[in-house]
């Protein structure tokens, strides 16, 4: 073999050993001895990075991070979060004692001055690494934690060097605003011409009271909802590119004469978080002003935050769903409260007057003149509903003082709204006023403007009160039924509980339990169909067809017996329906069909022979024998002839309304 062969192989050989050295530990491994720092991500407080791409600094506020130089902005959490994790896993492979050095190796490794320094804190510690040149083998880097004189020198991973290459344009979040929404007192939008003249403007603000409100280009109410996606516009807008940072000349941009200017101002707030209701005025504000369009770039403008020194670009579709989606937050509810913030309810209707005062018990309590009854919850709901969800049709005049020629000078109906939430007591009143091809003319008493909607709604709305009353017409005590005598022009017929069991004295007849049962339930709790009105004479009441007296015992809180009187009249409604009336109540309610049915006959087994002497009860009463099966006519509960929640409509056979 030749020398030179010779040659290359011990050279190779050598290269070898190099690298076997350079990726080996020089004795026993201990756990944990290669970790170079003992912090966890979450502890980081503080980074800096000085490297190639210059020099970037971030401090964490809360659970955000934000850059403190070159520039202040937000920082981007996902972008931050790596490089923690990398210097709070970094390992070492070798350690290499400053003494065994050859003077120059620390320059020749770029270690001094470092090719890269990183600083961080965390637990109030300072800690710091030095990066230089790659290492030739097993892709690594040189690297010391500190500039100290005894400080070895380290081989780490090559992936921890160039993770820590990060400059300002990675850290940087794109996101331009990040500020709590929820705080947000007033908004705008001001789009100007080239002469810096305002073309357009829209703002709005928020009250205690009021809630949103559109203060330009007219002062209506806001819808909140529209005003959220808004500020959720505003958050979610990014730049697609940072053009300069360092003191930019504004006439390159067109942003020394804006061709918008957009801004929130935010309410101070409570250690809470929440906004400070003592505060008059807001007093952090976040702005954005609109420069000129990028040349060569037509879907996007540049744009800078007022009082910073950061050129960017945005999306010009972006800007422009911010600019005109601010004037369209208008609300088209005729009510803008929620149906738990009503307190009292009065409506005023065809010259007639009632009100709805909430009730925690019952639901609502309804008051018309000297009457207070209780109302029929499930029909108010359903009203209340109703008047939720009524939007206007169109927007017909953002002010006026001429009230004749909508019909405000003498309005058709009011609804008067007595309101109270977790903020503020307050009252608002809905106005209507003409009809105009199938259109009633709307307004409120928060904002000067008239809308309009379907004259369906305002005629959907009761103008009677009895429309709202309960159906309740009998409130006895079922479990305590005592006895029911029933008068009719035909024969009469009394029932009672002896011994615990329901007994009638029709003779030598069992009694037919469910349908016993089923009566001494109806007439103790006894539900109109509908309600009529004030009695007249050709209801019949004066020569009632039956009278029915029921009696049942009171509870502890009000003990005795208790005795209602039914009067039914001779009169009847369409639908089998019969006119009638307790005695003590002026107003009259429709007895469903089968409610009469079962009154007008004895409870009692029809289809069973007579007993033989001797085998059935005297004339003095019966015993309960087997029931006749039935079917129950209706769930407990049902108002008959009527579907439980709907809104009663007018009254047939000429009844009081």
């Amino acid at each position: 073999m030749r020398l030179s062969t010779w040659m290359y192989v011990l050279i190779a050989a050598l290269g070898l050993v190099v690298t076997w050295w350079l990726g080996t530990e020089s004795g026993p491994v201990t756990p944990g001895s290669r970790i170079l720092y003992d912090v966890k991500p979450e502890a980081v407080t503080y980074l800096k990075l000085v490297n190639s791409k210059g020099t970037v600094a971030l401090e964490k506020d809360g659970d955000r991070w934000i850059v403190t130089e070159p520039v202040r902005t937000l920082a981007d959490a996902n972008s931050v979060g790596p490089l923690l994790q990398q210097l709070a896993t970094a390992e070492h492979r070798r350690e290499i004692p400053v003494g065994t050095l050859k003077p120059g190796s620390l320059e020749s490794w770029n270690l001094e001055p470092p090719a890269i320094r990183v600083t961080f804190r965390a637990a109030g510690k300072t800690h710091e690494l030095l990066l230089g040149r790659d290492v030739a083998a097993n892709n690594l880097a040189y690297a010391r934690s500190s500039g100290a004189s005894q400080e070895p020198v380290r081989l780490v991973s090559l992936d921890l060097k160039r993770a820590m290459e990060t400059g300002l344009a990675d850290l940087r979040s794109r996101t331009l605003f990040d500020f709590n929404a929820a705080l947000t007192t007033t908004a705008g939008v001001r789009i100007l011409n080239a002469s810096g003249q305002v073309e357009r403007e829209s703002e709005i603000n928020v009250s205690a009271v009021r809630g949103w409100m559109l203060q330009k280009p007219v002062q209506v109410r806001a819808d909140v909802n529209k005003v959220r996606n808004w500020l959720k516009l505003m958050l979610g807008l990014t730049a697609v590119d940072f053009v300069t940072d360092t003191s930019p000349n504004p006439s390159t941009y067109g942003l020394s004469s804006p061709s918008a200017h957009i801004w929130v101002v935010l309410s101070p707030q409570t250690p809470s978080g929440l906004p400070d209701p003592t505060a008059k005025v807001g007093t952090t504000e976040h702005a954005l002003e609109i420069g000129s369009a990028v040349p060569d770039k037509p879907n996007l403008v540049y744009a800078w935050k007022p009082g910073t020194t950061s050129v960017f670009t945005i999306s010009l579709n972006s800007v422009e769903q911010l600019l005109h989606g601010l004037g369209d937050v208008r609300d088209r509810r005729l009510f803008p409260f929620a149906a738990n913030d009503i307190r009292r309810l009065t409506v005023q209707k065809g010259g007639d007057s009632f009100t709805l005062t909430a009730n925690k018990e019952t639901g609502w309590d309804l008051k018309s003149g000297d009457n207070t009854w209780r109302a029929d919850k499930a029909v108010v709901d359903k009203m209340i509903r109703r008047i939720l969800s009524e939007q206007a049709e169109k927007f017909v005049k953002d002010t006026t003082t001429d009230l004749a020629t909508y019909g405000f000078d003498a309005p058709q109906g009011k609804l008067s709204f007595v309101l109270q939430n977790e903020k503020v007591a307050s009252a608002f009143e809905l106005m209507f006023g003409k009809v105009d091809k199938g259109q009633i003319f709307v307004r409120n008493s928060f904002e000067p403007a008239v809308v309009s909607t379907s004259d369906v709604f305002f005629e959907g709305i009761p103008s009677n009160a009895l429309a709202l009353r309960h159906p309740q017409a009998i409130a006895l005590n079922r479990d305590r039924f005592v006895s029911l005598q029933v008068r009719k022009k035909s024969g009469s017929y009394e029932m009672k509980r002896v011994d615990g069991k329901l007994v009638c004295d029709v003779p030598n007849v069992p009694v037919d339990i469910v349908r016993a049962e089923e009566l001494a339930e109806v007439i103790t709790q006894l539900r109109g169909a509908q309600w009529v009105g004030l009695a007249k004479p050709e209801y019949g009441l004066d020569t009632p067809d039956i009278v029915a007296t029921v009696a049942a015992e009171g509870d502890a809180t009000n003990p005795g017996v208790k005795k209602a009187v039914l009067r039914v009249g001779s009169g009847t409604l369409p639908g089998g329906m019969h006119y009638a009336q307790v005695e003590g109540d002026p107003y009259v309610f429709a007895l469903a069909g089968e409610d009469f049915a079962l009154l007008d006959a004895p409870p009692v087994t029809t289809s069973a022979k007579a007993p033989a002497p001797g085998d059935g009860p005297s004339a003095g009463g019966n015993t309960n024998a087997p029931p006749t099966p039935a079917v129950p006519r209706r769930a407990p509960g049902d108002v008959p002839g009527n579907v439980p929640g709907d809104i009663p409509g007018d009254v047939p056979a000429g009844g009081d309304n």
